[in-house]
């Protein structure tokens, strides 16, 4: 009943851009999909990746005892459980592979591709750090004032709540699974992106971390721990796992995408507002096909009287009318891979203070992006492997490792097309400002002859999703999405689509 219940709260654009981005996962290597039994080959680390055919050889072993089937049983069983200790010792080898392979990419891509320009800005999240000198300042000045500029740059960086990979936290679910090692980077990304619009709701875009004790810093930390309870840490991975199963059907090891992790930070985030009141004054609206409609965003963020009483937007600036909202917008920039005609595009809405950045990256690979510098996007990577910390039995649990000293740069044009945009938006005079800056890039985009990122109604969307019944189950289209490329290739961008008719 409670899947039917958050499936039928979605619109049906939501659910089948959700599903139909995980499908396309699996198609360009997340996984497998199978149309026969329509049964997900999901990553698992518990299974022997090497060989998985164990009941095979389970089978061809136990055709050579005897035919007594008492002597057959007892071998049998001795079989099984010298596979099951032996697939227990490969999956803790494995586990610790993935996590030293992934801690090498990780020193790798930040120690050898992070080369700065001092001479060029670098943006994040909509603070500028630049320091450009007049020719008549001598050049130790110049270095000097570059230096200060990259070190507020650092200072700034470093104060971004950084997740990643963790392993030994209790088992997800009802599995033996205790790390998200190689598989749960979308979900750490989603987990980055909520925690800013935390931040920000709470301290402002200008507070920075320097190791203090702060009391609002480590409870927005303790809400993403990796602990089985909801009371202390609603959005942590074993709440999102819950949420993925409830509305996708999806299991521990398998991978999510931006729209699908977006629907379920929100349905979280609404979830632990009913709990603790220091939520309920921050609400979320996720785009529908890629336009904000203005007047949801109104309901939303207007108080309950307030909302009773009126259907227009409000032309009053009092902030005490005005719940603080995250505005989450899954866009598709591109068919099979990124259209460069986006890239000033991007670059504009990082530059915004409101922005709280972009989850996406490549295939297999999201990354949680915060800024640029010339055509290189700046990202906070959440592929290095940590051990999980004990946040629920110590209050001066270490907080040192959720900080990144270091960005990950990436080539703008080299992302994959989908991802997920964020806003924050704390007043009213944010959303008018939001409204005027999309405009005007929504009629950029326009006379520049292409289509704009995203788009402005200003009315509500309409759409009611109808919970589906047995009888109208068999009234499907499946549908096939294809993509002719530039040399006349055809490619096919999902699976099957479910279109409810």
């Amino acid at each position: 009943m409670e899947a039917e219940a958050r499936r039928s709260s979605m619109t049906l654009q939501q659910y089948q851009q959700a599903t139909n981005e995980d499908k396309n996962n699996l198609n360009n290597g997340f996984g497998h999909y199978n149309n026969n039994n329509h049964h997900h080959h999901r990553f698992n680390p518990h299974q022997n990746r090497c060989n998985p055919t164990s009941k095979k050889r389970s089978s061809s072993s136990t055709s050579t005892i005897s035919l007594n089937l008492s002597n057959q049983h007892r071998s049998c069983e001795s079989i099984n459980n010298h596979h099951q200790i032996q697939s227990s010792s490969n999956s803790n080898t494995r586990s610790a592979f993935y996590s030293m392979w992934n801690t090498v990419k990780y020193e790798f891509n930040h120690r050898f591709r992070n080369k700065f320009n001092f001479n060029s800005p670098i943006c994040v999240l909509g603070q500028l750090y630049y320091s450009k000198m007049s020719d008549s300042v001598s050049l130790s000045d110049e270095q000097s004032s570059n230096l200060y500029a990259y070190d507020k740059f650092k200072k700034d960086f470093y104060s971004r709540i950084w997740l990643t990979y963790r392993r030994d936290f209790p088992p997800l679910l009802q599995t033996p699974i205790t790390t998200d090692n190689g598989w749960g980077c979308m979900i750490r990304s989603g987990q980055m992106i909520m925690a800013q619009a935390f931040l920000t709701h709470f301290h402002g875009r200008n507070w920075r971390w320097e190791g203090q004790d702060d009391l609002i810093h480590r409870m927005i930390i303790k809400w993403f721990a990796d602990v089985p309870d909801r009371s202390t840490s609603p959005f942590s991975i074993h709440e999102i796992i819950r949420q993925g199963q409830l509305l996708f059907g999806k299991n521990p090891g398998d991978w999510f995408g931006p729209a699908s992790i977006s629907i379920i930070m929100k349905n979280l985030l609404e979830d632990a507002a009913k709990d603790n009141s220091l939520l309920s004054d921050i609400c979320c609206l996720i785009a529908q096909d890629c336009t904000v409609y203005l007047q949801d965003v109104v309901d939303l963020c207007q108080n309950e009287n307030i909302r009773s009483n009126s259907k227009a937007i409000l032309d009053d600036d009092s902030n005490d009318q005005w719940r603080s909202i995250i505005i989450l917008i899954p866009v598709r920039l591109g068919g099979d891979e990124f259209n460069k005609f986006y890239s000033p595009y991007l670059k504009q809405i990082l530059s915004l203070s409101s922005c709280l950045g972009i989850i996406g990256g490549k295939p297999r690979h999201s990354l949680y992006f915060v800024g640029y510098q010339d055509d290189k996007l700046l990202a906070i990577d959440p592929h290095y492997c940590q051990k999980s910390i004990d946040v629920g039995s110590r209050t001066n649990f270490p907080l040192e490792s959720y900080h990144c000293i270091s960005p990950r740069r990436i080539s703008l044009t080299s992302i994959d097309p989908s991802c997920t945009i964020g806003f924050y938006l704390k007043t009213k005079q944010d959303y008018d400002e939001f409204i005027n800056f999309s405009q005007q890039m929504l009629d950029h985009s326009y006379k520049s002859g292409g289509y704009p990122i995203y788009s402005l109604e200003s009315n509500r969307y309409e759409y009611q999703m109808n919970e589906p019944s047995s009888s109208s189950m068999d009234r499907i289209l499946r549908m096939e999405y294809r993509l002719v490329d530039r040399h006349g290739n055809v490619q096919k961008l999902s699976s099957e689509d479910f279109v409810v008719l």
